[in-house]
């Protein structure tokens, strides 16, 4: 078993992130993370890929979704440098191209949100891609990544609403230790 997140603080009230100089909202109760994209194929993180927010969210059934301007602002990729699948996902009534690609989930510091642990972050391969929303009106307004890609790379999620902790781990690899 293995510690990707562990005892990762979330608030009950609205704290802000900054990315690329610019400050964002996120909301009570909302689940942040840091992530990283790169084409897929891509299985080692390169050292100057970014760290990007994204909301945690469970009741999101697909793997992740972002706006094309995060892409471009947030990741330093444009949809053109992900091949285009030939795929949709379909959320609040519009539909949205998928791209391959890969993405890392950050270990953090234990009780910190935006300190990351000096250990290497944790590949999640999502073969179904990401959506790259191009809704005019900047939906969503942080990506999400969401239950398909915890599902996909096999991932514990524990959500302590009590103490607002989070803590995310890899199976058992054997079940005498289950």
């Amino acid at each position: 078993m293995a510690r990707i997140v562990y005892e990762l603080p979330f608030f009950d009230k609205s704290t802000k992130v900054e990315v690329q100089g610019q400050e964002h909202r996120v909301f009570p109760l909302e689940i942040l993370v840091w992530v990283s994209l790169a084409p897929r194929g891509v299985r080692e993180i390169p050292a100057r890929t970014p760290k990007i927010p994204a909301i945690l969210d469970p009741a999101f059934t697909d793997g992740f979704l972002i706006h094309q301007h995060h892409l471009r602002h947030f990741a330093g990729l444009l949809p053109e440098h992900l091949r285009r699948l030939n795929d949709a996902l379909r959320t609040h009534d519009r539909v949205i191209q998928l791209h391959a690609a890969n993405l890392w989930l950050h270990r953090n510091e234990p009780g910190q949100r935006d300190s990351f642990a000096e250990v290497s972050p944790f590949l999640l391969e999502l073969p179904r891609g990401i959506g790259v929303s191009t809704d005019e009106a900047v939906y969503p307004r942080l990506p999400l990544l969401g239950a398909r890609a915890l599902r996909t790379a096999g991932l514990k999620l524990f959500v302590d609403y009590e103490r607002c902790r989070l803590s995310i781990r890899t199976r058992r690899r054997f079940w005498l230790f289950g």
